[in-house]
């Protein structure tokens, strides 16, 4: 599917989203929403969206982090996720297979485990007595390493100067306001 036909399909998801929550959406708002949502898969959103309804606390249009949420958890399971994974690994690939461990760990987890000497001597130097603790180092790590990539993007903005999408925003924000 393009990626046009992708955020179409998205705006109609949404656009249904809104009619069931009783939310008129503009089109400035309804193409954050979608901009928000078009690197998730369009499966994904619509089961979080069935979800999200059939939460009996979600009684406003929810935002797109309340989906994106649905989908990957919150910075704390994501977190944990990792943690448990790195530990899992160990015991499933051993020491001498790092290329299993790292798939089977995933990027942020394997982030963790770079910056904690790298497979090899993370496995030789973790005991049993010390695996609580080093499990709890671990998650807190990884969600310190989730919140600077959710970060990263603004951070690379230069100083004093908005970047082309934002002016892209600017424009349409100011096109669609009544004169």
């Amino acid at each position: 599917m393009s990626e046009v036909n992708k955020t179409q399909a998205i705006k109609l998801i949404l656009n249904g989203l809104a009619e069931y929550y009783g939310t008129a959406l503009t089109p400035t708002r309804l193409a954050m929403y979608a901009e928000d949502l078009e690197d998730l898969e369009l499966e994904q959103i619509g089961m979080a969206i069935k979800a999200v309804r059939r939460n009996p606390n979600q009684v406003f249009f929810p935002l797109p982090s309340v989906i994106r949420e649905q989908i990957n958890g919150n910075v704390k399971d994501q977190a944990m996720d990792a943690s448990s994974r790195i530990l899992e690994a160990m015991g499933r690939f051993g020491w001498t297979n790092p290329d299993g461990a790292r798939g089977y760990i995933g990027e942020i987890g394997w982030d963790v485990v770079m910056r904690e000497g790298g497979w090899t001597s993370l496995c030789e130097r973790t005991t049993n007595k010390e695996l609580p603790i080093l499990k709890a180092q671990w998650r807190e790590l990884a969600g310190a390493l989730i919140r600077k990539d959710e970060r990263k993007s603004y951070a690379a903005l230069p100083a004093n100067e908005p970047s082309k999408q934002i002016e892209d925003m600017a424009g349409t924000v100011l096109k669609e306001m009544p004169k």
